[in-house]
Formats: structure tokens, C-alpha cells, sequence
């Protein structure tokens, strides 16, 4: 299926959309616990929080700030395309345009975003045993682990995503709490509030931006900004 038809299909689907009711907040709950499923909550992502040089930062809003900059420039700039790409070859099959894409975000991201990037990746490899018997989930591994390609986690989620059958929408949203849910750990390590729960009910409720960025990615380039800006 074509990536419009997906975007059509979803627009049919109206709690796929992540609006503020019970059935729209199950799903995305569902989605994720799905994606995370046998995965270590410790186990890091692309988005690190970083303090300042001169003392760990306990203000949740610096957190909020590096979040919604990594959204903005790394998330929608650099990693969602990549996602939805492989989603989309894992639906044909297409396990070489999957390595290259693979390769390809391998050479937009720094250097300690890819060493971030490759260990979640890992961990998704080895902590998803249901996946063993997959095909496709087979053989992209053994590239992996072959050096074909790197096994970034963006790749690798988006890969599972689409191999438990998930929304391509749901799939996009599950894989920014993923991010999330990392950063907010490193946070937490380095002296933050502990009051920011990483919960799929405090990312629903308290960072609106992340689901209307994913809605933005889905929907097409452009978008994003203005309606953040409109929170």
C-alpha cells in the first residue's frame, strides 16, 4: 500500500489521531505497550538531556525545551522519514531498501547520537524474543549483525512496528514516547524532578506538542510549526 493510501486509512480512523478521549488514549497505551514490550526502560535512545557545564539542571522546562528542539530537528528533520520508509518496505518485503535506508541515517546523525542509536537498537534485536521466528525480522538481524548496516533503533522499531501490525500513526507516536521516555530517565539521573512521570498517561496529558508533531510528520512537512505554536 501506497503512503497515501495509509494516510487515508488513518484519517478514517479517528482514534488513531490521539484526541482527548478514553478510546484515543487506549490505543495509544496499546501501541506502546506493544513497541516496548521485552525492551529495558534504561536502555537510552537517540534523545539524550544534557545539563548545563556547570551543574545538572533540575527545571523541567529545560527538559521540555530539549525535548521539543529534538522533536523539531532531529525527530521530524532527520529520523521520522527514515521510520516511515521502513515501514513501509517492511510491507514489501523489501529487506535490502531497509539496510541502505539504514546506512543512509547512519551518515545524518552525530557521532554520539549513532552510538545511542545502535545500543537501543540492540537491545531491541536481543530483548524481542517473539520476533525470533519472524522472517523479516530474521534476516534484517543477521545483516545487523554481519556489519550490512548499523541497526539503528528508528529502523529497528519501525521495522516491529510494522511486523505487529500497528497504525502507521500509532507506530510513529510509540516510537516518540520510546524517545521520550529515554530522555526523561537521563533527566531524572542527572538530578530532575522526579515528578514527571514516564507514563504514557503523562506524555498524553503534559507534552500535547510530541502528538501533534507525530500528526504533523503523518500528515505531511509544513504543519508542524504552526500548530504547535497554536497550543
Amino acid at each position: 500500500m501506497s503512503s497515501d493510501g495509509l494516510k487515508n486509512n488513518a484519517a478514517d480512523n479517528k482514534s488513531i489521531y490521539l484526541v482527548d478521549d478514553a478510546e484515543s488514549t487506549d490505543e495509544m497505551e496499546r501501541a506502546i505497550g506493544i513497541s516496548v514490550m521485552g525492551v529495558d526502560g534504561d536502555g537510552g535512545g537517540v534523545f539524550f538531556y544534557q545539563t548545563g557545564e556547570e551543574q545538572a539542571s533540575s527545571d523541567a522546562m529545560e527538559f521540555k525545551e530539549q525535548w521539543l528542539r529534538w522533536l523539531r530537528e532531529v525527530f521530524r528533520d532527520q529520523l521520522a522519514e527514515t521510520f516511515i520508509k521502513v515501514y513501509l518496505a517492511s510491507s514489501e518485503m523489501r529487506i535490502r531498501r531497509m539496510v541502505d535506508l539504514d546506512n543512509q541515517l547512519d551518515q545524518k546523525l552525530s557521532l554520539e547520537e549513532r552510538e545511542r542509536s545502535r545500543q537501543a537498537g540492540i537491545q531491541f534485536l536481543e530483548g524481542k524474543s517473539e520476533m525470533q521466528r519472524a522472517p523479516q525480522w530474521k534476516k534484517y538481524a543477521r545483516c545487523v549483525e554481519q556489519g550490512e548496516c548499523p541497526g539503528h533503533v528508528v529502523t529497528t522499531f519501525a521495522l516491529q512496528a510494522a511486523l505487529y501490525n500497528l497504525p502507521l500513526l500509532s507506530a510513529l507516536t510509540s516510537y516518540v514516547y520510546f524517545e521520550w521516555r529515554a530522555g526523561l530517565r537521563s533527566f531524572v539521573k542527572t538530578g530532575g524532578s522526579p515528578q514527571v512521570k514516564a507514563t504514557p498517561q503523562c506524555f498524553h496529558q503534559q507534552y500535547p506538542e510530541s502528538m501533534v508533531m507525530v500528526r504533523d510528520v503523518f500528515a505531511g512537512p509544513g504543519k508542524a510549526e504552526q500548530s504547535i505554536a497554536a497550543l
